[in-house]
């Protein structure tokens, strides 16, 4: 005799692997719920060896966001090469403290001297990682790229 099938019991077996397929999708991504993220672009002149889609994003060491896309342009006039790198930071990250915390202050940031710069994560494996620190009185370089997102400057590392 054929056994009866328990429905019961294959649709929770169904609803328990949509669950699991949700929250893989969520590990895998590494969103969470509530975050938001902007994007903006930086651009370095030099070698960006090291640099990965996925290496942190940082200001004054603590994590911020993630690299997500790194290009390489070519000015076939100049020969000159920009690596443009794209990241996502989580706004929530920085927590804006004072009477206006309203305002977007990244200018007046960008005026005190911050500036991204290529650090290196691993001296073993040689991976690097985008950080964001303050050099008063660096040069404000913009290389005025067409992106979508707005662009941070950058200062170069110690070894270029």
């Amino acid at each position: 005799m054929a056994k009866k099938v328990n429905t019961a019991v294959i649709g929770l077996f169904v609803v328990g692997a949509v669950l699991l397929l949700v929250a893989a999708a969520f590990f895998i991504s590494g969103t969470a719920f509530g975050e938001v993220r902007e994007k903006v672009v930086v651009v370095f002149d030099g070698s960006v060896k090291g640099l990965k889609v996925g290496a942190p994003v940082a200001f004054k060491g603590v994590e911020i966001g993630q690299v997500t896309k790194i290009d390489i342009m070519l000015n076939t006039d100049t020969l000159e090469v920009l690596m443009p790198v794209e990241l996502e930071m989580v706004v929530g990250r920085i927590k804006r403290v004072g009477s206006k915390v309203e305002d977007d202050r990244t200018e007046e940031l960008v005026e005190q001297g911050m500036r991204g710069q290529l650090q290196l994560q691993s001296l073993l494996t040689g991976l690097l990682y985008v950080q964001f620190d303050f050099y008063p009185g660096s040069p404000l370089r913009y290389r005025n790229i067409e992106s979508d997102y707005q662009e941070l400057p950058t200062i170069p590392t110690d070894m270029e």
